[in-house]
């Protein structure tokens, strides 16, 4: 896309803890970033916020995570698995194949285990940990000014669906997530909060639509004339 007026242009679109990286990017770096897309993000202290909610350790607990990341980096040490191998099917569970729609093409739903590396899992274990701190909790309380900004959220993010523990616990945290979501949204005074109905945690996968418009609506904010004119002060 063509612009008449200089830089900066950087966009982020950051899903689940990448919208955390996003954050700390722009708090960072507030100069190279004009507008953010958030997708069903985790707030920076999820953890120390998930602990607090009444069936938290029944239902997810906070141990579990990082000894499956740790197992799956385990299984990807040497490279991603033959679908031969006995070990295939924990995997597949590793790279959440099964989350990828019916109709992705063939060749990006060959190429997608190949995203899993075990510095991918390592890392992803750090990140995770961080989440029961108080770490990066500045990211999500400075003011972003008129900073187009979307954030996306699912009706029931988390927990599934089986003991009625599991119902309870989803139906309750969703609340409080969306509730999290809203107060990012708000960050900014061209903040929008928009719940995606009838898709899980993986939005850019169940409804792809919904990002690709949230995207669209961030750049043409950017377009209008009192925001091009807040770029190039900001640039200064």
């Amino acid at each position: 896309m063509r612009r008449s007026t200089p830089g900066p242009y950087n966009v982020l679109v950051g899903h689940s803890l990448g919208g955390i990286e996003a954050r700390l990017y722009a708090q960072r770096w507030p100069k190279e970033v004009v507008g953010m897309v958030l997708v069903d993000t985790s707030p920076a202290g999820e953890g120390l916020i998930d602990e607090n909610q009444p069936g938290f350790d029944e239902v997810i607990g906070r141990e579990r995570y990082a000894a499956d990341l740790l197992h799956c980096a385990f299984l990807v040490a040497n490279g991603p698995l033959d679908p031969s191998r006995p070990e295939y099917r924990e995997y597949s569970d590793c790279t959440s194949a099964d989350a990828l729609p019916s109709d992705t093409p063939a060749a990006f739903r060959a190429i997608w285990p190949h995203f899993f590396t075990a510095y991918y899992f390592a890392d992803k274990v750090s990140l995770m940990s961080s989440l029961y701190t108080h770490r990066y909790d500045s990211a999500d309380h400075r003011r972003l000014g008129a900073m187009p900004l979307v954030v996306l959220s699912t009706e029931h993010s988390w927990g599934k669906a089986g003991t009625p523990a599991d119902v309870w616990f989803r139906r309750s945290y969703s609340k409080v997530w969306i509730a999290l979501h809203q107060a990012l949204a708000n960050l900014s005074s061209h903040g929008v909060h928009r719940i995606i109905e009838g898709s899980g945690h993986e939005i850019q996968l169940d409804k792809p639509q919904a990002v690709i418009d949230a995207v669209d609506e961030v750049l043409a904010a950017l377009d209008s004339p009192g925001q091009r004119s807040q770029n190039r002060r900001s640039a200064r």
